[in-house]
């Protein structure tokens, strides 16, 4: 069952006990920028389970694209995004 009243802005949310340890694992493949035929692959699973995952990811943050949906994860601690040696964004794995 896909919980939809879950607050993605609300800091005592428990994380692990919303999203599944796969749907955290596509996340953050998601947010390395892997296609869903690459994060197909690295994980053995359909292209159509790699996308069924990241609807229910969408849905369970509240958010409308994957833009969004990487952000809200940073925002709650969920990936982590940091400056490396440049200037460009990098997001690192929790």
């Amino acid at each position: 069952m896909i919980r939809t009243d879950i607050d993605p802005s609300q800091s005592n949310t428990t994380w692990d006990k919303i999203i599944t340890q796969r749907e955290s694992e596509i996340l953050n493949l998601i947010s390395l920028g892997f296609t869903t035929s690459d994060i197909a692959s690295s994980l053995s699973i359909s292209k159509e389970t790699v996308k069924t995952h990241r609807k229910h990811l969408l849905r369970k943050m509240n958010a409308k694209n994957v833009a969004v949906l990487v952000r809200r994860a940073v925002e709650n601690g969920l990936i982590l995004a940091y400056s490396g040696n440049s200037n460009h964004l990098q997001i690192g794995i929790m």
